[in-house]
C-alpha cells in the first residue's frame, strides 16, 4: 500500500504508510483506517483544510434487505412481495435527521431522491455523494405502506 495514508477512526490525525503491513503505526486493538489512492489524497486534503474528515449521515444503521430471511420479510417487516430490494433500518439514531423526519427501526428504504436503492451499501454510496446540510427525500415502507420523508442531512460528527 504504497502511498497510502493512516486516519484515526474519527478522521482527526494523519501518519503516511510505507507499507501497512510492517509498519508499526497501527498497534494491536487499535481502530484506525487505512485508505489507498485516489480516496487517500482527498483525504488529506480535506483535512489539510478543515482539520478532519466530514461526511453526512442520515442516523441510521442500515441492513441490506437481501441479506433478511424471505419469511422474515413477509412476516416481520410486512413487504409486499414485490419489494425484494432496499435497506434495512436497523436502529434510528435518537435526535438524528432520520428521527427527526419520522422513519423508525424496520422502516425498509427502497429510494432516495427517485433513485432505487438496492443494499445498505448503494444507500451509504448514495449518502456519501451529498454533504451535510443537504435535502433528500426518501422513500420507504413501514407496516406494508409505502410512503416517503424529506430530511437534512447531518456532519457524522454530531
Amino acid at each position: 500500500m504504497a502511498g497510502s495514508c493512516l486516519l484515526e477512526i474519527d478522521g482527526s490525525k494523519v501518519k503516511s504508510v510505507a507499507n501497512l503491513g510492517n509498519s508499526d503505526a497501527v498497534k494491536a486493538g487499535e481502530q484506525a483506517i487505512a485508505i489507498g489512492n485516489p480516496l487517500g489524497y482527498l483525504a488529506i486534503e480535506t483535512l489539510e483544510k478543515q482539520g478532519k474528515i466530514k461526511r453526512p449521515q442520515m442516523g441510521i444503521v442500515p441492513q441490506s434487505l437481501n441479506q433478511i430471511p424471505t419469511a422474515s420479510r413477509q412476516h416481520d417487516l410486512n413487504l409486499p412481495d414485490t419489494v425484494q430490494n432496499g435497506a434495512v433500518v436497523l436502529n434510528v439514531k435518537a435526535g438524528g435527521p432520520a428521527e427527526k423526519a419520522g422513519l423508525q427501526n424496520y422502516d425498509v428504504i427502497t429510494e432516495l431522491d427517485g433513485k432505487e436503492i438496492d443494499t445498505a451499501a448503494s444507500l451509504r454510496e448514495y449518502i456519501f455523494k451529498h454533504q451535510a446540510g443537504d435535502h433528500i427525500t426518501v422513500t420507504y415502507y413501514r407496516d406494508g405502506q409505502k410512503a416517503s420523508a424529506e430530511l437534512t442531512l447531518e456532519d457524522v460528527s454530531k
